[in-house]
């Protein structure tokens, strides 16, 4: 019960992440550290950015993910 309290979306028909989500985000290769002139190629990682802070909200991921499985993974629910 508690499972489909926090996860089922009726709107979607299948369980899904929750929390504060959007789908306005990119990710961002950014410098790691400060420049340095004798290391052209500096390293970098990824940053994720909200390109649209208006339509960050809590709700339900509407992407088919690990979340939607783990309900059957775990043995929660009969398969049939």
């Amino acid at each position: 019960d508690e499972l489909d309290q926090l996860h089922w979306s009726e709107q979607y028909g299948m369980y899904a992440d929750y929390g504060l989500h959007t789908d306005h985000v990119q990710l961002q290769r950014v410098p790691m550290g400060k420049p340095n002139p004798q290391q052209p190629q500096q390293p970098t990682h990824m940053v994720r950015q909200v390109t649209r802070q208006a339509d960050l909200t809590v709700k339900y991921v509407k992407h088919f993910g690990y979340v939607s499985l783990f309900p059957l993974m775990t043995r929660v629910l009969n398969p049939q």
